[in-house]
């Protein structure tokens, strides 16, 4: 049963300027008020909410410059109210050990504790392979004779040809018959295919050797030069030497070894149109794609069939996300010889040409002839 008194003085509201007359049954509630907020505010904007009873007043949400928390850049609009303001970019301010700087997006206070050890990567030049050293900041101290495992390309003595590779310096002397599983090991954690013979000679030479296509291009070489030709596309003479993983893999997986040839051609086609009519100051240096994530076999089947179209390759993210990134570059050309096409044309003196149906009588002799 609700209560029978009633208070008979006036019911004002926060603001003072809106009143209920008595008598006021008792429970009713305070009159509602549309003045504007008279309250005490934290800024000076004008007021745009009226008197209420709540015991916070709504932010201010008039639109101000603001400085980010890093004190990087001015940032526009920004409601009032908002008091960390993000530029987004990142921090860059010096660490307490001078040498590193802050990676963190715009925040706001110190970048990091007052008795925080810094663990950043050492940028300080190695005396070996002028590589980045890499080891936890170690400010005040030597660096530490640990191995690079940077990734490199070496080149064979004559430049046609080059194996991805990591620095490996510091690893200290390698002989025949040493143990190279370790090396291994970190290459493919690197996801880095390369023979042994490759590893071996670059740990003892610091370099790959020739192989006989490097000869077979010097040859055609020394014959065009010979001949008086000029501009002649001698790498388009030579039947690419595939490797025995290829080989198989064109066996077992033809059509995605056709899908793969056939984007990379693609690729190369759309980079000389992109190009075509441009002088070297405008054109376009690189043309980039990325494939879809894929099982590690495949992604060895692309790294390795991009160095015969000398396009550049590598694998981003992480599993199972792992996928193949291409870039298409100034001297990326298919090759005379497909993959798809190894065990249908054959090679004579340099030159591709295709192979004839086998006669009945030679069935028995019939051999592949395996390119050079």
């Amino acid at each position: 049963m609700p209560c029978l008194l009633s208070n008979f003085s006036e019911v004002y509201c926060t603001c003072g300027r809106t009143k209920l007359d008595p008598p006021v049954a008792c429970g009713t509630p305070p009159p509602n008020c549309n003045e504007p907020c008279n309250r005490q505010h934290v800024c000076d904007h004008p007021v745009t909410h009226t008197c209420h009873y709540d015991e916070q007043c709504p932010p201010c949400a008039h639109l101000v410059n603001k400085v980010c928390m890093g004190g990087h850049a001015v940032r526009f609009n920004v409601p009032c109210h908002v008091t960390e303001v993000s530029c987004g970019e990142v921090c860059r301010k010096p660490l307490p050990c001078s040498v590193h700087e802050c990676e963190r997006w715009c925040h706001a206070g110190e970048c990091v504790a007052d008795d925080a050890v810094c663990v950043s990567p050492c940028p300080v030049k190695r005396s070996l392979c002028s590589h980045n050293c890499n080891a936890k900041c170690h400010v005040g101290k030597p660096c530490p004779p640990t191995v690079c495992f940077e990734k490199i390309v070496v080149n064979c003595p004559c430049g046609r040809r080059s194996v991805n590779l990591l620095c490996f310096q510091g690893a200290g002397k390698i002989e025949d018959g040493s143990d190279l599983s370790r090396y291994f090991s970190k290459l493919r954690i690197s996801s880095i295919t390369v023979s042994q013979q490759d590893l071996l000679d670059y740990l003892k030479t610091s370099e790959v050797q020739c192989v006989e296509q490097c000869r077979v291009e010097e040859r055609n070489q020394n014959l065009a030069e010979g001949l008086g030709l000029s501009n002649v596309p001698i790498d388009g003479m030579l039947a690419p030497t595939y490797s025995e993983y290829l080989k198989q893999e064109v066996k077992s997986n033809k059509d995605f070894i056709i899908e793969i040839e056939e984007k990379f051609a693609e690729l190369i086609s759309k980079y000389k149109r992109r190009n075509e009519g441009t002088d070297f100051l405008n054109r376009v240096n690189y043309v980039h794609f990325d494939f879809k994530p894929m099982k590690k076999e495949k992604r060895r089947v692309i790294h390795e069939l991009a160095e015969f179209y000398k396009i550049g390759s590598m694998s981003v993210d992480d599993e199972p996300l792992r996928n193949v990134q291409i870039k298409i570059q100034y001297n990326s050309a298919v090759p005379s010889v497909k993959l798809s096409q190894f065990f249908t044309k054959r090679v004579l003196g340099g030159v591709t040409g295709m192979m004839k149906p086998p006669q009945k009588s030679d069935l028995r002799s019939e051999v592949n002839l395996t390119p050079l």
